[in-house]
């Protein structure tokens, strides 16, 4: 019975991070204020007027910089500050997060397998169920190509498989 609760109190706290981190990257983007225009659908200028009003970053271009922000911002509290796997959250999990240090490991994915990771969560790559889906949070791929730079520079190894 303590295993079943112990079980249920992880997995809820990692959809509730998941969640979470949706909710905030929801809050974060700008809202159309009462006195605001619609613009007209349809037409494609306007919508990336608009998802660049919604998104700045979103012509930004993937960079190592760019990386270390997001990874210290979204992966280290269960990969670590070093990205060994050893965050805060860690041992709370039943599952050791993934070292991404490990050269060996990490050359053994492709940049693409990362960016399915990371976008779509761990249970979509048969990895484990804890590792969240982030795509939705980011929603912005080239944020994912920035934390791949990251991934590699962690590691210090390149794939040995290409996209």
């Amino acid at each position: 019975m303590k295993r079943f609760i112990l079980v249920s109190l992880v997995l809820f706290g990692s959809i509730a991070a998941a969640t979470w981190a949706v909710c905030w990257a929801q809050e974060d983007a700008p809202s159309a204020g009462p006195g605001a225009q619609a613009t007209g659908a349809g037409h494609p200028e306007d919508a990336a007027r608009d998802r660049q009003a919604a998104d700045p970053e979103q012509n930004r271009q993937p960079s190592l910089e760019w990386g270390n922000e997001l990874y210290s911002h979204y992966c280290t509290p269960c990969h670590g500050v070093r990205g060994d796997g050893n965050g805060f959250n860690a041992p709370r999990l039943l599952v050791k997060p993934a070292n991404h240090t490990d050269a060996a490991f990490m050359s053994a994915r492709s940049d693409q397998k990362l960016f399915d990771t990371i976008n779509l969560g761990g249970v979509e790559v048969a990895k484990s169920t804890l590792m969240p889906p982030w795509g939705a949070a980011f929603d912005n791929d080239n944020k994912i190509r920035s934390l791949i730079l990251k991934l590699r520079d962690l590691c210090q190894c390149q794939a040995k498989k290409s996209w």
